[in-house]
């Protein structure tokens, strides 16, 4: 408790230490275990969590999945084969990534790291994937297309959740998981940290991104919200557009409609200004489960911007002029394949 009060981390490490060793000695290794990791454990994750927040407000701890963890769930046979986050982590299944703005902004997480994002639609209220074509989408996109992919970034692996919520409408649990899981106090900061303090913005503003679209896609706030940023690169005064980091793979009504939804995607936002995408954002028909997410993201929105151009112009030189390039090349080879088409 004292070790609490005060974010004493190292005492409060040394504090489950020797707890699991004294309940051990008892004869008890599984109640050990179950006593300090459903207790003491998450409290030294929140502690651990905010003095992070404290000591390095510039760095951003990621979570990311490896791409054989990806292939062994989706060579498992368990009914569902998407693990929830809370369970990946139990399993030392996720890797940390610490990287600041700047270091996103200078290519790190495509570079240094090779994180793919996937923007999707849930499947429904409380199911990222009970089909499974976005896990086989994503395998098929990583197999066929990206051996160079280390990691994958996937909210419902990557982000606390809460699991075995009943529908609103039913009342029922439509999609049980195995486990049922609260957001403990590490969890809901960690949350917020991802979604209210620009986490999520920064993944799909730095790494590599393949949308999968359906129907619902093109409907929901958060889908078109990543799509958005996923076509932006960062310059010294404002979004630029880019398609270099972005690729779109549809599935179940729209799987033999990539080429033209991918089309129509980059042409609905590929040359939007961060005004102009706030206010089709803004929308009524964009839909959005939790209204204050929209609300908050979008007033955020032109701030993100403005801070990301000021982080760019005090990247090195030679590294904004590398970016400055690679963005010219990109536009180049994106008017080169617009004429080719017309021909």
């Amino acid at each position: 408790s004292a070790a609490v009060n005060t974010r004493d981390q190292a005492t409060l490490e040394a504090a489950i230490t020797t707890a699991r060793e004294v309940i051990a000695d008892q004869g008890s290794p599984t109640l050990a275990r179950f006593l300090t990791d459903s207790a003491a454990v998450p409290l030294l994750d929140l502690v651990t969590l905010e003095n992070d927040q404290r000591d390095r407000p510039d760095e951003l701890r990621i979570y990311v999945v490896s791409r054989a963890t990806i292939k062994a769930m989706h060579a498992a046979s368990d009914t569902p084969r998407l693990k929830v986050f809370q369970d990946l982590r139990k399993s030392n299944q996720l890797t940390t990534l610490r990287v600041t703005k700047q270091e996103v902004l200078g290519g790190a997480l495509r570079n240094k790291h090779k994180v793919l994002a996937i923007s999707y639609p849930w499947q429904g209220f409380g199911d990222p994937d009970s089909t499974n074509d976005r896990l086989d989408t994503v395998v098929a996109y990583l197999e066929e297309e990206r051996p160079d992919i280390e990691y994958v970034w996937w909210d419902f692996l990557c982000v606390p959740q809460t699991t075995n919520i009943p529908d609103n409408a039913t009342g029922k649990v439509e999609h049980p998981y195995p486990t049922t899981y609260q957001k403990n106090d590490f969890d809901k900061l960690y949350f917020k940290m991802m979604i209210n303090q620009g986490g999520v913005n920064l993944i799909y503003l730095g790494a590599y991104v393949l949308s999968i679209a359906n129907a619902l896609y093109i409907q929901r706030f958060w889908t078109q919200f990543e799509f958005y940023l996923g076509t932006r690169c960062v310059t010294g005064s404002a979004f630029g557009a880019t398609r270099a980091r972005l690729v779109v793979r549809c599935i179940q009504s729209l799987k033999d409609s990539t080429a033209e939804q991918a089309s129509a995607l980059f042409a609905k936002w590929g040359n939007k200004t961060t005004a102009e995408a706030k206010d089709v954002l803004a929308k009524k028909d964009v839909t959005v489960t939790n209204q204050s997410d929209k609300d908050n993201l979008l007033d955020k929105l032109p701030k993100l911007e403005a801070l990301y151009a000021e982080l760019f112009l005090a990247l090195p030189e030679e590294v904004r002029e590398r970016l400055l390039a690679e963005q010219a090349k990109e536009v180049g080879e994106g008017e080169e394949r617009k004429g080719a088409a017309g021909r």
